[in-house]
């Protein structure tokens, strides 16, 4: 079978089941829950964030810089909106169509 985890977050009814092996977790840092999924970030060598849409509810974010500062905030999303904005640098905000699980023309900060 399959070592499954439930992820809760702050609000009791949002809650997640979370259907990979635990192994595949390892590493990888919560975020939060977003339209029904987890979302992870993973840290990689990438010039540009990559998404990998594992399981049924689990979505992990691959990006380099961004586990640097325990201050720093990379990701916001909100369940009211399908996407998730992602910051790696001051320059230039990558954003994730979780609809499509595409990612749209960055937006360059000046």
């Amino acid at each position: 079978g399959v070592d499954a985890e439930r992820c809760v977050s702050t609000n009791p009814k949002r809650k997640v089941l979370v259907d990979i092996p635990s192994s595949c977790l390892k590493g990888l840092i919560l975020k939060g829950i977003h339209r029904g999924r987890a979302i992870y970030l993973a840290k990689t060598y990438r010039a540009t964030p990559i998404v990998r849409f594992v399981g049924e509810h689990v979505l992990i974010v691959e990006a380099t810089g961004f586990l640097n500062s325990s201050h720093w905030k990379p990701m916001y999303f909100n369940d009211n909106y399908p996407f998730i904005y992602i910051t790696l640098n001051h320059e230039c905000i990558h954003v994730l169509d979780t609809r499509t699980i595409t990612f749209l023309p960055d937006l360059r900060l000046s």
